[in-house]
């Protein structure tokens, strides 16, 4: 197996998004509670074991129960995005590849038309819904 593990947690940066920790000075802030702030190495230890058991799961069960567990919380089922490299076309995201990770969408021009994308060989602004091949 080849594995490609990418991560960003964003714990204390306040833009451009929100993090971790200011959601938890939001929260002491509505709720007049004292709940601490996480450190960034904190942060690094927790996910580091947590990617260990996740790893664990993986050599001993494959990619099932991981694929499973990811689709309950995954954020972009169902999304339109605009494909920049394909004339700007529309598609839906529709899932990962259980055999290689590649994100997949399909065509709304062309429903039967699936793309696989490679991580590494495209940029994912979800936020904006583009996906556009690197330079």
């Amino acid at each position: 197996f080849t594995l490609l593990f990418g991560c960003g947690i964003n714990v204390a940066n306040r833009l451009p998004t929100t993090s971790i920790n200011s959601v938890i000075r939001d929260y002491n802030d509505t709720h007049a509670t004292r709940l601490a702030t996480i450190p960034v190495e904190r942060m690094l230890a927790l996910a580091t074991a947590k990617f260990e058991e996740l790893y664990r799961t993986f050599l001993v069960y494959g990619f099932d129960p991981l694929l499973k567990a990811y689709y309950r919380r995954w954020l972009h089922s169902d999304q339109i995005v605009t494909l920049a490299d394909r004339d700007y076309e529309r598609a839906q995201v529709v899932g990962i590849s259980a055999t290689d990770g590649q994100l997949q969408v399909r065509s709304l021009q062309s429903p039967r038309t699936v793309y696989s994308l490679q991580p590494d060989g495209n940029s994912f602004d979800m936020l904006r819904g583009l996906i556009s091949r690197k330079l």
